[in-house]
C-alpha cells in the first residue's frame, strides 16, 4: 500500500504467475509419485506432515510400505486438473 497526500494505491498479486507455480509444482510431484521417488515428493509433502511422519526417512518408509502392494499397472493415468480462482 502506498499512502500519501491522500492517495491511496494497492497492488494486485500475480495470480497468472501463482497459478503456474502451483502447475508446476503439482506436475512435479504427480511424477514423483508415478516413478515412486518417495524422496522427491517429500519435497512437495507439507513439513508439518513429514515432521510427525519422522522426517524424510519416516516419509519414505511409511509411503513405500503402504505402496508396496499396488502395481504400477494399478495407476493407469495422472491428470493434472485445472485451476480456478
Amino acid at each position: 500500500m502506498l499512502a500519501g497526500s491522500g492517495l491511496t494505491c494497492f497492488a494486485q498479486w500475480d495470480t497468472t504467475q501463482n497459478k503456474e507455480n502451483v502447475l508446476r509444482y503439482a506436475d512435479s510431484s504427480a511424477i514423483a509419485f508415478k516413478n515412486r521417488d518417495w524422496k522427491a515428493l517429500a519435497r512437495f509433502t507439507a513439513p508439518a506432515v513429514i515432521e510427525i511422519l519422522g522426517g524424510v526417512e519416516g516419509f519414505e518408509s511409511i509411503t513405500q510400505s503402504f505402496m508396496k502392494d499396488v502395481p504400477d499397472s494399478a495407476i493407469k493415468y495422472i491428470k493434472i486438473g485445472p485451476l480456478h480462482n
